[in-house]
């Protein structure tokens, strides 16, 4: 036998190993939960090299289909056979590319592990989207925590009219989304230790929508038992976007664009339940460019959170300011940010220049939503507004001013509400986050730190091979943050990297004064201390608009 012979047997017995060990490590230990048995797949981190285990697509409800379009979600029917959860789940119905992609049927549950034979705290995450797209794999993979010996937990949850749609009474109360997540939280609870992590040391964060969920989720009494702590990036419950008004308007007016005409809302339900679902997402995606075009989108997403009646089921009920002043919410510690310039990416767009245009001839829509039902004081104050932030040129001329606006009306001023609001209850670690790196947008052509930024930070993204060095110090940062806080409620109680500057998050509560000074951590290229971040926007409409126009008893979020 030759030695080319040799090398070549070599060469196949080399191949036949590797794809051996391949094939025998493919799968992940099944894990035995109540409702059944699944099968994961091992993978290793990014970083580290770190072996884990992921379990995607694990049924946490009954695929809300058929009679249970617009119900409450239901929870998951146990199986016999092992449950292959090796891949993941369809998406939840909604638009991408202006195509209707995603499924009905996509409650599902995604778990990821370093260690089944552990205790380990547990972070939830809860994807953005403006309520209307995000999926469990839409923010990136979530090596770096699982690096900090996290167990890490996605799922899905309904969208658009499927999770958000409400005629606000019986017959669709609304927040159906908000319910799939409480049931997806619950389902943690009591399936989160048979993974390795511990039930009783659960963390909820999201962004964007994500943030705002968390924060309706922290209001509703009845979800007390299911985290210890929460963080918050870029949205809360008082902003104002988060919470969609008349609602049941939009509900009829999506009837009648599908041949539905009636004013019955049972029937109207029942009705569109028998739609198509691609025919009913075109119909809500074409409903919503409308509502927006006419300047709706300052009355809150169309398709959002609403207050529902006060009813059995409900999960969001009375005001959610009165909550936050009275303490009337789960007062776990917190974490509580927004990004330097949120609105950065509005661009003049065509729907863009018609909104702005609506805006300089309908002055009120500048004005709060929230500020009063006086049409005289919102005009009056819309006046004020558009004086302040885009002087005498056209509205729809002036890009960055349009930007700034959305970016302190929307994001910097209710963020703060929030901070002084909650912090009289419970400790508020408050930040602002103002690192400009290559992970959070390789293109950048202006300064500040736009909305969605920060997720790049936490999750492995596409963006990962545009980062410096200084980028993934700043991820380092954020996780050992985040993670810390998770372990022990206190993001500065351990630094074995040093990468935390020696510095101490002083947390915002009843033993210091917001009134005059609001503790805050500044992530930029340094860690840094410092009070009031966008005081001057918050000044003027505290002392300007509220205290002028403002009207405390008006029905909105406030």
């Amino acid at each position: 036998m030759s030695s080319v012979d040799i090398f070549k047997i070599c060469l196949t017995v080399a191949f036949i190993c590797k794809n051996y060990a391949v094939n025998s490590e493919e799968y992940s230990p099944v894990v035995t939960i109540p409702d059944g048995s699944v099968r994961g797949i091992v993978n290793q981190t990014v970083s580290e090299n770190v072996t884990y285990y992921a379990y995607r697509g694990i049924p946490y409800a009954q695929p809300p289909i058929g009679d249970l379009r617009f119900a409450s979600p239901v929870e998951n029917d146990a199986w016999t056979d092992v449950l292959n959860a090796t891949s993941e789940p369809s998406q939840c119905t909604q638009i991408s590319d202006s195509e209707v992609v995603g499924s009905e049927d996509c409650l599902y549950i995604n778990v990821y592990t370093t260690n089944l034979n552990s205790s380990l705290p547990v972070m939830v995450y809860i994807y953005g989207g403006a309520f209307v797209s995000g999926s469990t794999n839409s923010s990136g993979t979530p090596d770096y925590l699982l690096e900090k010996d996290i167990v890490f937990v996605i799922f899905n949850y309904r969208l658009g009219v499927f999770g958000f749609l409400s005629t606000e009474d019986t017959a669709l109360p609304g927040n159906l989304g908000i319910k799939d997540q409480i049931l997806a939280l619950k389902w943690v609870q009591n399936n989160i230790e048979y993974f390795g992590g511990d039930p009783d040391k659960v963390t909820i964060f999201g962004e964007s929508a994500g943030a705002a969920s968390v924060s309706y989720i922290l209001t509703n009494s009845n979800t007390s038992d299911l985290y210890q702590n929460a963080i918050m990036q870029s949205g809360t419950v008082l902003c104002l976007w988060t919470l969609a008004r008349n609602a049941s308007v939009k509900a009829f007016k999506l009837g009648t664009s599908l041949g539905i005409i009636t004013d019955n809302s049972t029937y109207l339900v029942e009705q569109l339940r028998e739609v198509d679902y691609k025919e009913l997402k075109s119909a809500e995606n074409t409903l919503t460019t409308l509502i927006e075009a006419a300047g709706g989108i300052v009355a809150g997403l169309p398709f959002a959170v609403v207050i529902e009646p006060d009813i059995d089921g409900a999960i969001v009920t009375g005001r959610s300011y009165e909550k936050l002043l009275n303490g009337d919410y789960n007062t776990v510690p917190v974490i509580v940010g927004f990004n330097s310039f949120e609105m950065e990416n509005i661009t003049n767009t065509f729907l863009v220049n018609i909104i702005a245009s609506q805006f300089e001839v309908e002055l009120w829509r500048l004005a709060p939503y929230d500020l009063t039902s006086s049409f005289l004081y919102r005009t009056s104050a819309g006046t004020i507004v558009r004086n302040y932030f885009f002087g005498i040129l056209p509205i729809a001329v002036q890009s960055e001013a349009i930007a700034n606006f959305a970016t302190v009306d929307q994001f910097d001023r209710p963020i703060r509400e929030t901070v002084d609001l909650m912090s009289q209850h419970n400790d508020v670690y408050y930040y602002e986050f103002s690192y400009a790196g290559n992970l959070g947008s390789p293109n950048r052509t202006d300064a500040g730190v736009a909305h969605a930024e920060d997720v790049n930070y936490i999750f492995v993204t596409s963006n990962d091979e545009y980062a410096t060095d200084e980028d993934q110090l700043t991820r380092q940062r954020i996780i050992t943050l985040w993670t810390n806080f998770a372990k022990t409620g206190d993001p500065t109680s351990s630094d074995p990297l040093n990468v935390l500057q020696n510095i101490t998050w002083t947390p915002n509560n009843s033993e210091t004064n917001t009134s005059s000074a609001v503790n805050y951590l500044d992530i930029n290229s340094t860690l840094s201390m410092g009070t009031n971040p966008k005081q001057t926007g918050w000044e003027f409409y505290l002392n300007e608009i509220y205290s002028v126009y403002g009207d405390s008893s008006y029905y909105t979020t406030y």
